[in-house]
């Protein structure tokens, strides 16, 4: 159980992460875009 419970919090963290680096890379390409 111990271990499945790791695995799980290393997935959840995985796609915080995942979906902060979408947001972040998404307001720089409308920065860029805005620039053009």
């Amino acid at each position: 159980m111990g271990i499945s419970k790791l695995i799980n919090v290393n997935d959840v963290l995985y796609e915080i992460l995942g979906t902060m680096d979408a947001k972040k890379s998404e307001d720089k390409g409308t920065e860029y875009w805005k620039k053009r």
